[in-house]
């Protein structure tokens, strides 16, 4: 495998930041990614909950066992026809749907 030409300064930029704004960024990451996920979901078209819980586990998790998201799909399945949960909620830093 190739070296890649940018860890080093990656590297560098990383070292040269507080603990707590290392942490900030990590946090900045995590919620773009989450974002990203959602903006697909919303171009997706899908309208079925459990549908839209198995997209976002498999961008979100995409390592977790197949065997794990089946069991988090039926419990919701389960929880859904008991009128118990209606569908993921977009967390409040993701907004509004996006327009594809």
């Amino acid at each position: 495998m190739r070296p890649d030409p940018g860890r080093a300064l990656l590297d560098d930029a990383l070292r040269a930041r507080t603990p707590a704004e290392r942490a900030r960024r990590g946090q900045a990451l995590r919620e773009q990614g989450i974002a990203l996920v959602w903006q697909q979901l919303d171009r997706a078209g899908i309208d079925d909950p459990i549908g839209r819980v198995a997209f976002l586990l498999d961008r979100m998790y995409p390592e977790m066992p197949p065997v794990h998201r089946e069991q988090i799909r039926r419990r919701l399945a389960a929880d859904l026809a008991a009128g118990r949960w209606d569908g993921p909620r977009r967390p409040a830093f993701v907004g509004d749907a996006v327009e594809g």
